[in-house]
């Protein structure tokens, strides 16, 4: 497991990562909600209604994105995000 949560910075680190191109992304993204939701979750049944959404946004993301090191990591430094008070959402910081 990776810690990527610094407390004492209240700052969210990720990467750098590099993984393999996945073959066949694109015949999953084809798939019905049903058969992702089936066969993605290790309890398909439980899944809260965002995970069929969250699970193709994730694919999407390693179909434009098939060499991380090279698009999202092009100086091999990590990302750092922040979480916004007001909205809750992390946003990107410079660090």
């Amino acid at each position: 497991m990776l810690d990527i949560y610094d407390t004492n910075m209240s700052l969210l680190r990720i990467g750098p990562f590099n993984y393999r191109p996945m073959r066949g992304v694109d015949l999953w993204l084809s798939q019905s909600d049903e058969f992702i939701l089936q066969h993605l979750s290790t309890s398909p049944e439980v899944e809260p209604p965002g995970f069929v959404d969250d699970a193709k946004a994730t694919l999407k993301f390693i179909q434009q994105h098939p060499f991380p090191g090279v698009t999202i990591f092009p100086d091999n430094r990590p990302r750092y995000y922040r979480k916004d008070d007001l909205t809750g959402q992390w946003v990107p910081i410079c660090y």
